[in-house]
Formats: structure tokens, C-alpha cells, sequence
């Protein structure tokens, strides 16, 4: 999934795309209307599994959460007018993440077509509180690189903010938005 803005805030609308040829790609090439399954995890929840606040059942069709088809393959949905007024989660608790899985409008042969992340897992994605929140979005945790290779290096602000980037304590880039990216060539030598 794409979300705009890249760091969804509770605080404000959230526009989720979905690639229906990723993940599990239950949904690839399907034409008919489809309806996110959606909820939110929050600091209530026991688990990532335990949704909060669903939209609707499992199966049951509301214009809510109905998808927008705006290619082959690409699916919307806008959260509005933000993300806690459209579960309708208390201001006393803490949305942690919304958790999705994209269904066919209809079963096809006798079970719904689902679009969930790799694995069969639903598809979890962050929500932060209002403020400034950075994310490092490149390289991905735990990520292995070959020795003398190129290691991109990407982080996304919530909003406008002075972001540096600091190589063994030199600063090495400095700019102002809410993107941040660079190619790091590490020298020769022992890290």
C-alpha cells in the first residue's frame, strides 16, 4: 500500500492505494467493486490482530469503505474527515495503526477474493499523533548490503522541518522540507 501523506497523522485525512498485484495479489485482474475490510489498532488492543472500531463485518458492504478503481489494479480509499473521526476512536485512546484487508464485493466461488500483505498477513500500517514525526524509510531494518555497495538512505517528515544527516558526526547534508535522501559510498575500511 501507498498512503498520502507518507506519515498518516489521526489528526488528519489519509488517502490509502492499494496495488492489487503485490502482496498476496488476491485481487489481480479483478474488475468488480471492492471494499476495504478496516479497523485500527490501538493501545486497547491485545494483539495485531485484535481490531478495533471495524467499519463493517466481514462481508457486509457499506459505501464507507467501498475502494475507488483509478487504473488496472490501483485501488483508493480516503479516510476522512481524518483518521479518528472515521472509526469514531475516543480522544483517550491511542490509534497505533490501521489494519486492512482489500475483499471482492461478491464471492467468487463460494469465498471472497482477498488482498492481505506477503505471507497472508493483514496489512498493518503506522498512524502517528499530531507533531512532528520522522521516519527512516531507507534502508529497511536489518537490511544487508555487499561491502563497498551504494546504501540508500531516505526518512519522511510529517510536516516542514530542518533535516540533517550526520555521517561519524560530520554533517553531510542539511535541507529544509519533508524528504531527505542521500547515497552513502562508504570508504575503505573497518566499521
Amino acid at each position: 500500500i501507498t498512503p498520502k501523506p507518507v506519515l498518516p497523522i489521526e489528526n488528519q485525512p489519509v488517502t490509502i492505494s492499494d496495488d492489487a498485484t503485490k502482496g498476496t495479489a488476491g485481487l489481480k485482474d479483478y474488475t468488480g467493486d471492492v471494499y476495504a475490510h478496516i479497523g485500527v489498532i490501538t493501545d486497547k488492543s491485545t494483539s495485531s490482530t485484535d481490531w478495533k472500531y471495524v467499519v463493517a463485518a466481514w462481508g457486509v458492504n457499506v459505501d464507507k469503505a467501498k475502494m475507488v478503481l483509478t487504473s488496472s489494479n490501483l485501488y483508493q480509499i480516503t479516510l476522512t474527515p481524518d483518521v479518528r473521526q472515521y472509526f469514531g476512536v475516543p480522544a483517550r485512546e491511542k490509534i497505533l495503526k490501521i489494519a486492512m484487508v482489500f475483499r471482492s464485493g461478491v464471492m467468487v466461488g463460494g469465498s471472497y477474493l482477498e488482498g492481505k500483505d506477503t505471507g497472508g498477513k493483514d496489512i498493518l500500517l503506522d498512524v502517528y499523533a499530531s507533531g512532528l514525526n520522522i521516519v527512516i524509510q531507507q534502508p529497511v531494518k536489518n537490511q544487508v548490503f555487499q561491502q563497498y555497495a551504494a546504501i540508500p538512505f531516505k526518512a519522511s517528515a510529517s510536516a516542514t522541518a530542518n533535516l540533517e544527516l550526520y555521517l561519524n558526526n560530520a554533517k553531510i547534508i542539511f535541507l529544509t522540507g519533508t524528504v531527505i535522501t542521500y547515497n552513502f559510498s562508504l570508504p575503505t575500511g573497518d566499521y
